[in-house]
């Protein structure tokens, strides 16, 4: 295993990672704010676990077992300094994310000692070669409704801070900030990130999906593949996208969504990251398809106050588009629910107020210093 010791300040973690953040609002949060939502959430995804599953023994034999194929980091906290251990020599990006966001908030306010697993990996997979994983103390950005296990972070773009998105929506808000002159058109850009090898399958996956209705329906639904050398993600079917008309070269920035009264969040591989929290700050009203996928502040969204629900195969997607045109002066509300929401849950001043509070707890349970 390679140990080695992660500096606290250094140039790049000050640059990236200290933008955006009031500390001396943050502290005030620490001090005066219990969120019932997110007390609620961290007690859940804790109370899988107890003393004897967080033992440093335990987790290092499942670095050991799964660290490879699960791509797994073993973060450690002892007296405000932090270190990782890995068993690959070279992690995924994914996770130094991560690792920059734990000491970021170290060098705000001190952590308690404590031993964690984080993997590099969108969602833990239920087995590695025969063995059950998603049931173990694993940090991961996005669960399944049926995982027994697994720890929810907020995912690397979170404690990144929205910034750099959410500057362009701030834009294209300030610049289409008339709801009746907006487009009355459904709006998606993306990857095949939920596809299929199996040609008569992928057709069938909703991000497939929408972008056929799109050619069906081209004055209600505007959705396209982005065009790369490569095409598709799973590229055996790039000649059915090409003869169905499913690219556009033509790369749409976040600054033209709030141009389209209606956005079309899919899931991928996972809960989408960070399509969804960024579509919520936009003026425009979000379409959410049904997944069993969720990350740690979906308690909060509710359907109909602050998205339209629209079920997994997108059987009903043009029954609820009808229904958000004949219904816009609930749909404007549902859209300027979804701005405020976001504006509360997902500062980064809140987003890091849930890993501490969550790293909290968790260290207690871990007793360390006990």
């Amino acid at each position: 295993m390679q140990n080695c010791i992660v500096a606290l300040f250094y140039s790049c973690f000050l640059i990236t990672y200290a933008h955006g953040l009031n500390t001396a609002y943050f502290h005030e949060l620490v001090q005066n704010s219990k969120p019932k939502w997110m007390e609620e959430r961290i007690e859940k995804e804790l109370a899988p676990f107890q003393k004897e599953d967080l033992r440093r023994d335990v987790l290092n034999e499942i670095l050991e077992k799964f660290g490879d194929r699960a791509h797994l980091t073993l973060v450690s906290i002892r007296n405000s300094v932090v270190t990782t251990e890995d068993i690959v020599p070279n992690r995924l990006w994914t996770i130094d994310h991560v690792i920059r966001g734990i000491e970021k908030l170290n060098s705000i306010i001190e952590l308690a000692d404590l031993d964690l697993l984080i993997t590099g990996c969108d969602t833990l997979p239920v087995n590695i070669g025969g063995l059950q994983i998603n049931d173990l103390p694993i940090f991961v950005w996005s669960k399944k409704i049926e995982d027994s296990g697994g720890i929810l972070i907020p995912d690397l773009m979170a404690l990144r801070g929205y910034d750099a998105e959410k500057s362009l929506i701030d834009k294209g808000n300030t610049i289409y900030n008339n709801w009746d002159t907006k487009i009355e058109t459904l709006f998606f850009r993306g990857t095949d990130s939920d596809g299929s090898f199996l040609p008569e399958a992928w057709p069938k996956c909703p991000r497939a999906r929408i972008a056929l209705l799109s050619q069906e329906y081209p004055l209600l639904i505007n959705a396209k593949f982005f065009r790369t050398e490569r095409g598709l993600h799973f590229t055996n079917m790039n000649r059915f996208a090409e003869d169905n008309h499913l690219f556009t070269w033509d790369w749409t920035s976040m600054e033209e969504y709030p141009r389209y009264k209606y956005l079309m969040d899919l899931d991928g591989t996972s809960a989408s990251v960070p399509r969804l929290a960024v579509l919520l700050f936009s003026n425009s009203l979000v379409f959410k398809h049904s997944t069993d996928s969720y990350q740690w502040w979906y308690s909060e969204i509710k359907p109909y106050e602050h998205y339209i629900p629209v079920k997994n195969d997108l059987s009903d997607l043009l029954e609820q588009l009808e229904w958000a045109i004949s219904h816009d002066t609930e749909c404007r509300m549902i859209s300027s629910n979804a701005s405020k929401l976001a504006s509360r849950i997902l500062s980064e001043e809140a987003v890091y107020l849930y890993l501490y509070k969550l790293l909290k707890a968790y260290a207690l349970i871990q007793g360390i210093n006990n």
